[in-house]
């Protein structure tokens, strides 16, 4: 009992959703994020996929049993990501005002972007979202929240003006969050808005979510296994933490497999253990990297960066410059993008790949087919 539920509630699970006390460490944030909901406030989550942002604030939403909707944009249309948001959202919203809905909503027939006016297939029906959304806002209070935002980026300005009109007619009935896996989620308003945009003032802070430090990842496993009820070496988490790097979406997946196969086996394989982690973990890295590049007219010139600085840790830009045969100020333009992105980041000049799995991914023969079979 205590082994299935450890792994489905507690610090190992997969779950977005969990107690707030099978969230490791994040004790300010959860004080902080749990205030701001509660009164209202409109806010904006960064940092590195698996660290923990959608399920620290999804957690802390189904404690306070506020009314709430999630929308992710990760795979969203990007031709129209604006569109496709709307519809999402639409969709969420309906089949929260009537759960019947939800079958019928396969097929949303068109949504007029400005009013936006949405009509259904099928159905001589049509509503305004705005209208929609205040209908559920009125009864009891409602939170969006919108998920990998930097998908959204050709679309933020409508977007903006969007979320700038809600704000005006229902905050604080109505609460905004908003979260990617970017550098900067505040940096995506500020490049694409001028500073006399309806936003500016409306959405000012925005929390940072940083990976675990060694010795904070190695606390969070030996914590895990000790809820499983799990013996372990201490070396185990050591190697582990060494090779997994400290984001916690790859830790969760090392302690899983580990406790399972000592219940199991009675025994582990850590060296197996680990490579077994790290094979599923780089199919999903080769995915990411590709929906990141996508669209991008040299992304053979991103690949060759992320190899370069795989291979040369805190490589610098003259150095990059020079193995490019590019001009510093061409390959600056690829390095912001990916510093923006979250796969490097840069100190005093020298760059780095911020995710060790993810390095040790790009290293991995075959990198380069295997993201362009994604493409």
């Amino acid at each position: 009992g205590s082994f299935v539920k450890c792994l489905d509630l507690g610090f190992f699970s997969r779950s977005t959703v969990k107690p707030l006390d099978s969230i490791f460490n994040l004790e300010r944030e959860k004080k902080l994020l749990t205030a701001y909901l509660k009164h209202g406030e409109w806010f904006m989550v960064s940092g590195i996929r698996r660290v923990g942002k959608t399920t620290l604030v999804r957690s802390i939403l189904r404690k306070l049993e506020i009314p709430s909707v999630y929308v992710n944009l990760w795979d969203v249309d990007e031709d129209n990501p604006f569109k496709d948001f709307v519809f999402r959202l639409s969709r969420e919203l309906l089949s929260f005002s009537d759960k019947s809905i939800r079958e019928r909503l396969k097929s949303i027939e068109e949504v007029s972007i400005l009013g936006l006016k949405v009509r259904l297939r099928h159905e001589e029906k049509e509503f305004y979202l705005d209208e929609l959304i205040n209908r559920i806002t009125q009864d009891r209070g409602l939170i969006i929240v919108v998920d990998e935002i930097q998908e959204m980026e050709r679309d933020i300005k409508i977007f903006a003006k969007f979320i700038s009109s809600l704000h005006d007619k229902l905050a604080p009935k109505l609460s905004l969050v908003i979260l990617g896996s970017i550098a900067s989620v505040k940096k995506i308003f500020d490049d694409k808005l001028s500073e006399t945009e309806p936003i500016f003032g409306r959405i000012v802070r925005e929390f940072n979510l940083k990976p675990f430090d060694k010795v904070t990842a190695m606390r969070f496993l030996e914590k895990g296994f000790e809820e499983c009820e799990t013996d372990f070496e201490e070396e185990d988490i050591e190697k582990a933490v060494e090779y997994l790097g400290t984001i916690t979406g790859w830790l969760v997946e090392f302690g899983r497999e580990y406790t399972i196969e000592k219940k199991e086996l009675g025994k582990v394989d850590v060296d197996e253990t680990l490579k077994m982690v790290f094979n599923q973990a780089k199919k999903i890295v080769y995915g990411e990297i590709a929906r990141i590049l996508k669209g991008k007219r040299r992304f053979d010139i991103y690949l060759k960066i992320l190899k370069l600085i795989a291979n040369t840790p805190y490589i610098s830009l003259a150095e990059l410059s020079r193995a490019l045969k590019r001009k510093k100020p061409t390959v600056l333009q690829y390095i912001d993008y990916l510093i923006f992105r979250n796969i490097i980041r840069g100190d005093n000049g020298q760059y780095n790949i911020v995710d060790p799995l993810y390095r040790r991914t790009i290293l991995t023969p075959g990198f380069e087919v295997e993201v362009k079979k994604r493409l």
